[in-house]
């Protein structure tokens, strides 16, 4: 019975297919560059193939080093410490927006379309969020009408939840005045369309976790966003009605204060009302890096921890032969200067004839 045998291909053969492969120009082509012989052709295509090697992994470690943070990193956004937020600019919703040659449309008497709403106001550096309320969204089953509510309302979805008034971004006490004026709560989606057009977030305003735990402001922590507990107090039960969670919340005293309450909302099943509380009561964010930063940051540390480690092996390796190998090599034992000295000539001689045979005397005997 005859055995079939399959020859599988050799690790050299592999080389040489793939250094074909890399190297796409024919064999009439290399012979025009003056490669004519098959063996100078194998070791130009090797060679080609050896420095597509190279080229692959320079690119790999350049993108590593330069190209890695922007890919996974990105460009933040600028952070704004909590209370340095300049005259400038207005905090909506946890991020710093720069009114600087804004014009407010013009509304009634007090704008003309030609001024800047933050100039006219005084509200420079103020927090405008309950002025641009996120309504009809996350908090469609957290907030309802009140019993006594005067706020417009569409399907029994409220307009917005507090009174459309701006507050320090230090914090200040409750301003339940005009409940049921729309004047200054952008509630329309034209006004909310022109802000979106005219303004661009300059970045978010941070804070530390000092700032949240010891601070005199009533704040909790859920995923990266702050949350002012306080500002519950400008809640009005006539005007809307919401879970009694909230009351003990606004609380000074109250046992979310200084903490991240993410997992205990995730827990009780009470994300929704995170979500609620981050889209109305959001003041900044705590100041971290997302994952992608931290992540570049240890790939960068490991990469020049690794090239830093090779070249400074290749250093050790390079005078550990320098100093305790180099000088064993091509020596032989009981020879004097002269004899070291003629030997040498005698090389040189017969460099100049690599093809006449070594003296006899320095050809090894088998």
């Amino acid at each position: 019975m005859s055995t079939v045998t399959v020859n599988t291909p050799s690790l050299h053969s592999r080389r040489q297919i793939s250094a074909s492969v890399l190297t796409v120009p024919s064999a009439d082509a290399i012979s025009c560059a003056g490669i004519k012989s098959p063996e100078q052709q194998r070791a130009w295509r090797e060679k080609m193939g050896l420095l597509a090697i190279i080229l692959l992994l320079t690119a790999a470690v350049g993108f590593l080093t330069f190209g890695f943070q922007d890919a996974v990193c990105g460009s933040p956004l600028g952070r704004f410490q909590y209370t340095s937020v300049g005259t400038n600019f207005a905090i909506i919703n946890g991020y710093a927006y720069n009114f600087t040659g804004i014009k407010h449309p013009a509304a009634g008497t007090t704008f003309d379309g030609t001024s800047n709403p933050l100039t006219i106001s005084g509200l420079g550096g103020f927090d405008l969020s309950f002025m641009f309320q996120n309504v009809n969204g996350t908090c469609d089953e957290i907030f309802t009408p009140g019993p006594r509510s005067v706020i417009p309302q569409t399907n029994k979805r409220l307009h917005w939840y507090f009174p459309c008034n701006s507050f320090p971004q230090m914090g200040a006490g409750a301003n339940a005045t005009g409940y049921e004026l729309a004047t200054q709560c952008h509630a329309t989606s034209r006004s909310r369309e022109l802000f979106q057009k005219e303004t661009r977030s300059a970045g978010l305003v941070a804070f530390n976790w000092t700032e949240v735990s010891s601070g005199p402001r009533n704040l909790a922590v859920f995923e990266s966003s702050i949350l002012d507990f306080s500002l519950l107090t400008w809640l009005n039960t006539d005007q809307v009605t919401y879970p009694a969670i909230l009351d003990e919340m606004k609380l000074q005293n109250n046992p979310y204060r200084g903490k991240d309450i993410t997992m205990h909302l995730r827990r009780t099943n009470q994300m929704q009302l995170g979500y609620c509380l981050r889209d109305t009561i959001r003041v900044g964010f705590i100041d971290t890096q997302t994952i992608g930063c931290v992540a570049s940051n240890v790939v960068l540390i490991v990469s020049l921890i690794f090239i830093i480690g090779v070249v400074a092996i290749k250093f050790a390796m390079a005078v550990i032969f320098g100093w305790f190998l180099s000088w064993r090599l091509g020596s032989f034992k009981d020879e004097s200067w002269k004899s070291i000295r003629r030997r040498a000539a005698e090389v040189e001689q017969w460099s100049d004839d690599i093809y006449r045979p070594a003296p006899a005397r320095y050809r090894p005997n088998v």
